[in-house]
C-alpha cells in the first residue's frame, strides 16, 4: 500500500473522530473539559497559524533570490 493511501485512511478516520470530540466538548457532554476552553483553543490555533504563514512568508520574501529582469533587445 502506498504512503499517500495510508495517510488518507489515517485522516478519514481520525477526523470525524476529532469532529465528534471537539463537538461533544464544545457543548459540554464531557463534565471534565470546560466547554469555554474549546473555543480558546481553536481561536489558539487559528491566531498561531496565522502569525506561522505570517512568518513563512516574510522569511521566503527575504531569503528568494532577486528576479532577473531582461531588457529587451533592439
Amino acid at each position: 500500500m502506498r504512503i499517500t493511501r495510508v495517510i488518507g485512511v489515517l485522516l478519514v478516520t481520525i477526523t470525524p473522530l476529532l469532529g465528534a470530540f471537539y463537538v461533544a466538548w464544545s457543548i459540554g457532554l464531557l463534565g471534565w473539559l470546560d466547554p469555554e476552553l474549546s473555543v480558546r483553543v481553536v481561536v489558539y490555533v487559528i491566531v498561531a497559524a496565522a502569525l506561522i504563514v505570517g512568518w513563512l512568508i516574510g522569511y521566503v520574501m527575504l531569503t528568494a533570490p532577486a528576479p532577473v529582469i531582461n531588457s529587451p533587445r533592439r
